[in-house]
């Protein structure tokens, strides 16, 4: 089907309305885990999810900035919902039955362990890595 002036209608899958807070990321999963009319959830991508993420952390923690907690203790209350909210949330999808696919900008990081690879492919957050990994990964 094409639109007026030749543009065409939009093409690919249902989607939902882009978040613009935590909570609606967490509402919209909850939609998609019960969602009778679609089998696959995508969260795309996982850097505009960490900065909803951290202004969650810093709407409940009453600070400004992630910075404003203390050297590091802002990232470590966002690995906690990422560890304790995300994750688990992703997981109830995958359990009812739902394919889940999650995109992330990547970042080549150099690897510690001398016995593996210089470096690394890993998912350019803040968050520490070992939370989030590819499959063999």
């Amino acid at each position: 089907e094409l639109k007026r002036r030749g543009k065409p209608a939009r093409i690919g899958p249902d989607r939902l309305p882009r978040v613009e807070t935590f909570d609606e990321f967490k509402k919209s999963l909850a939609f998609a885990r019960t969602s009778a009319a679609h089998s696959t959830v995508v969260v795309d991508n996982l850097s505009g999810l960490e900065v909803l993420i951290h202004a969650h952390v810093c709407k409940v923690g009453g600070v400004a900035s992630i910075e404003d907690f203390g050297f590091g203790k802002g990232y470590g209350k966002a690995e906690e919902v990422w560890a304790n909210d995300v994750l688990p949330a992703l997981d109830a999808c995958r359990s009812a039955g739902k394919c889940v696919i999650v995109l992330a900008h990547n970042q080549i990081r150099r690897a510690e362990d001398p016995e593996a690879l210089q470096h690394r492919l890993a998912p350019h957050l803040v968050v520490h890595a070992d939370l989030i990994r590819a499959p063999g990964g």
